[in-house]
């Protein structure tokens, strides 16, 4: 079903891909953050690799859950980690814990350079700034309290400031850190989204959205540097999408849902300055396309429920990884600008997990992580073309951790991958390298 609330008045236009300007402050490398760039794209002109052929693995310590990579202007790789229990305590950190998180700097060729120890779990994305700058998050999560803490490291290991916290909520809820065209940090936590100094880490301002959360989502940076925000709502108020103001988090629009108890699912930018994002009600899942200026475009009807917002190519085309309510399996769905289906595989029959956002090379080639929370033999790296092909897949009864993966700039693919947990360990997998970008886009992108 499609909901054509207003024509499409934004063609796509092929070269508006650059978004960055010249005081954009987020770090020029090839994946600074999560889903790359400011418009929450996913999108690189890197090329993958035509199979999966594994060319390094780095093992790790511990276990982890939904650990974060993010590559530097050489190719370096920033990785948030965390382990439990007993091997905390081998590590002599000088402090007792069952729990420590990590962020490590690791070569192209997988050799650990250094890591730091932070207070809690690492749940987050690394984020890169052209400062030179590494923010991670930490944090400690229950279903009775959630208290996160931010830190800036410099790429050479020296903190630079940190811990910080900005709040003590009263639920399980954390984002990923987002950096503004002017370079301020913006970190969405429970309710809240925090706008931070990135030189000290101290509280520029902050706004509460009316629902009651902002969960696993990445604020998006329009153009004008306006900060794209959307909360959900477990009570009776209406889930709502929020463009703020960078200086002082002004509420320039809001778009509600006309539903009470609707969640969403974060937010992305089209080519041309359309967010989408969308609504998670009992009944459907809406994707939702709104203009610049506060005007709802069109919704469509989804085939399953995502967790994230679409993951946008260079033609302007959508694709979401979502979960089958009916089968309970995993599909992958791809929209043109315009939200007219284009298509919609089948991942896993069933039991599957339909939560992590998708990757896509500068051929619009797709590569998605769908690990399965029943079958643990179906665990896959799964390659698409974007006419929904598959290209190739890596079948693993390893753990494939709840994240996208990230692509180096030749290509290469890396992926945390937890092995079995008798052995208590985490690898982080180099897939690749991959082919050589085509001309047209070398040294014309920036995130």
């Amino acid at each position: 079903m499609k909901i054509d609330l207003l024509a499409t008045r934004y063609p796509v236009i092929g070269c508006l891909i650059a978004c960055g300007t010249a005081s954009a402050q987020l770090a020029d490398t090839p994946w600074p953050k999560w889903q790359r760039d400011y418009r929450n794209s996913g999108w690189t002109p890197a090329v993958g690799p035509s199979e999966p052929r594994i060319s390094w693995k780095h093992a790790y310590f511990g276990q982890s859950a939904e650990p974060g990579v993010a590559i530097g202007p050489e190719g370096e790789l920033y990785v948030s980690w965390h382990i439990f229990g007993q091997p905390v305590c081998q590590m002599n950190l000088g402090e007792e814990s069952w729990r420590w998180g990590f962020v490590s700097r690791v070569t192209r060729d997988g050799d650990v350079s250094w890591f730091k120890p932070v207070r809690d779990l690492c749940f987050s994305f690394p984020t890169l700034a052209q400062t030179d700058a590494v923010y991670v998050v930490d944090g400690e999560y229950s279903y009775q309290l959630s208290r996160s803490h931010v830190y800036a490291f410099t790429r050479d290991a020296l903190t630079s400031w940190g811990p910080r916290q900005y709040s003590q909520a009263s639920d399980y809820t954390y984002g990923y850190l987002a950096v503004g065209r002017d370079g301020t940090l913006y970190y969405p936590e429970a309710s809240t989204l925090y706008a931070i100094h990135p030189s000290d880490g101290s509280l520029k301002w902050q706004r509460t959205t009316a629902g009651d959360w902002i969960f696993r989502q990445c604020p998006s940076i329009g153009e004008d540097g306006t900060v794209y925000v959307a909360h959900g709502a477990r009570s009776q108020v209406p889930a709502e999408l929020w463009a703020l103001d960078p200086q002082n988090g002004a509420l320039r629009w809001k778009v509600a849902d006309p539903q009470t108890g609707t969640n969403t699912s974060g937010t992305s930018i089209g080519l041309n300055g359309t967010i989408y994002l969308t609504f998670r009600r009992r009944e459907e899942n809406l994707l939702t396309a709104v203009s610049p200026e506060g005007e709802v475009l069109w919704q469509t009807a989804l085939a399953g429920s995502p967790d994230y917002a679409p993951s946008i190519d260079s033609r302007g085309r959508l694709y979401l990884c979502t979960l089958s309510e009916t089968t309970f399996g995993t599909l992958l769905e791809s929209y043109d600008h315009r939200g007219e289906q284009r298509w919609v595989v089948s991942i896993h029959g069933s039991g599957g997990h339909g939560s992590n956002p998708i990757v896509i090379d500068g051929r619009n080639n797709l590569y998605v992580n769908t690990p399965d929370y029943q079958v643990t033999e179906t665990n896959k790296l799964m390659s698409f073309t974007s006419g929904g092909d598959l290209r190739w897949e890596f079948t693993s009864s390893l753990w494939l951790e709840n994240q996208a993966p990230v692509m180096g700039p030749d290509g290469t693919i890396y992926l945390m991958i937890e092995e079995t947990p008798e052995d208590g360990l985490m690898h982080l997998y180099a897939f690749g390298p991959g082919e050589a970008p085509d001309p047209a886009w070398v040294g014309r992108l920036k995130p």
